[in-house]
């Protein structure tokens, strides 16, 4: 099979030629502008050749088109190293608020979400205005069942970084744990609002409906969500909507 122009120019970034790196990466980049693994790679690029502020806008595009950056976590290339699990070489520069960002990141991948939090902790006091740091420190937080200070992180990645359907949703996720339902509905009203095509925000607002006692209203969402490819919706409408 011929390689995509990703795979090539990955190739050409770990054999540290630049100048083909870069040019098929940003040709993937031109015919794929919704895929964040380009910008992921552009992000790499511009940090092996100390180019910080472009580096971290590169990676903030990726943050923004998939926040969990999930598709780290699925072998799409054939690169062995496609699958980040550590630093990029040439990036270990203690003051740079982005190394401790990428640990967090990592850290959090890795179930280890004490010390995400530690390492976001140190993007924060570095940078305070950036988004994607509280964004990932909230979910850590979520994740060891901190709601207080998940909701302070979400809420100022929103006040940073403006509407955002991946933040509304996280943040709709605590209200939800903690029986704030209406608050809960919410967010997940702007969730689909900001971001229509994902299955998630429609399974979140059908459950919270379905607690609030809207079945109806639940199992619109819920079938939608499950007609959009989600397991959990499918199982949730055969017990709720009695579909099959």
């Amino acid at each position: 099979m011929k390689s995509s122009s990703l795979q090539q120019g990955v190739k050409a970034l770990e054999e540290n030629n630049y100048s083909s790196a870069i040019s098929l990466i940003e040709q993937w980049i031109e015919n794929h502008p919704d895929d964040p693994a380009g910008f992921w790679y552009q992000r790499i690029f511009y940090e092996k050749i100390g180019k910080t502020k472009l580096a971290q806008s590169s990676f903030s595009k990726a943050l923004q088109l998939d926040p969990s950056l999930s598709f780290q976590l699925k072998d799409t290339t054939d690169s062995a190293n496609y699958r980040i699990d550590s630093i990029p070489e040439g990036f270990q520069d203690l003051e740079n608020p982005n190394l401790h960002i990428e640990q967090g990141y990592l850290s959090y991948i890795q179930e280890n979400y004490l010390n995400a939090i530690d390492e976001l902790n140190l993007t924060i006091e570095m940078d305070s205005l950036a988004m994607e740091a509280w964004y990932f420190r909230g979910r850590a937080n979520m994740k060891i069942k901190r709601w207080e200070e998940a909701t302070y992180d979400l809420s100022q990645a929103l006040s940073i970084g403006g509407p955002n359907a991946n933040v509304f949703l996280a943040k709709g996720q605590v209200r939800y744990q903690t029986n704030q339902l209406k608050d809960a509905l919410r967010d997940f009203e702007l969730t689909i609002h900001y971001d229509s095509v994902d299955a998630s925000g429609y399974y979140q607002r059908g459950i919270t409906l379905q607690r609030l006692g809207k079945i109806a209203q639940a199992c619109q969402d819920l079938i939608k969500a499950k007609t959009m490819g989600m397991l959990e919706a499918k199982e949730v409408c055969e017990i709720i909507c009695k579909t099959d």
